[in-house]
């Protein structure tokens, strides 16, 4: 039914595609946020992988931060000047938080599994585009969610 409401409403056909976004934002505490996706798309089905940082910068080892890992399936619904697409998979966290004891920092590092889940959207122009990102990620420990600016390069498209 998805897939006769898509086509429908004029969906440009595309028979594979392949971009990558990278961007900054804000999670839902306000920590500045960065990441970087890869995306796959045949006919209306996608494929992503993401690597999203959350604070700290990547190479600290005395700051808080969640980082996610995320490999997601979803549905995309393209025109010629963009696209919606949303997704959910199976993604790692590790993450580390910092106790202050006044004189002394303690950090707490652990990792689980969670559901990732991201939402795309995007302007894009011959092989470049601007848009959001959206992204979350469920799981036992540390749910979080946020949004991004990111800029996008299509590097293959076949019609």
């Amino acid at each position: 039914l998805l897939t006769l409401c898509l086509h429908s409403f004029g969906q440009k056909e595309t028979k594979e595609r392949f971009w990558i976004n990278a961007g900054t934002g804000l999670d839902y505490t306000g920590t500045i946020t960065t990441g970087l996706t890869l995306s796959y798309q045949q006919k209306i089905l996608t494929v992503s992988s993401r690597v999203i940082n959350s604070g700290g910068c990547i190479f600290c080892t005395d700051a808080e931060f969640t980082r996610d890992f995320g490999l997601l399936f979803g549905l995309i619904y393209r025109k010629e000047n963009g696209f919606i697409s949303g997704g959910a998979g199976i993604g790692k966290m590790i993450y580390r938080e910092m106790t202050d004891l006044g004189f002394y920092q303690l950090s707490n590092d652990g990792s689980n599994y969670g559901i990732p889940i991201e939402l795309q959207t995007f302007f894009t122009v011959n092989k470049f585009g601007v848009g959001l990102y959206g992204f979350g990620n469920i799981n036992k420990h540390r749910t979080f969610a946020g949004a991004m600016v990111c800029i996008q390069y299509e590097f293959f498209a076949s019609k």
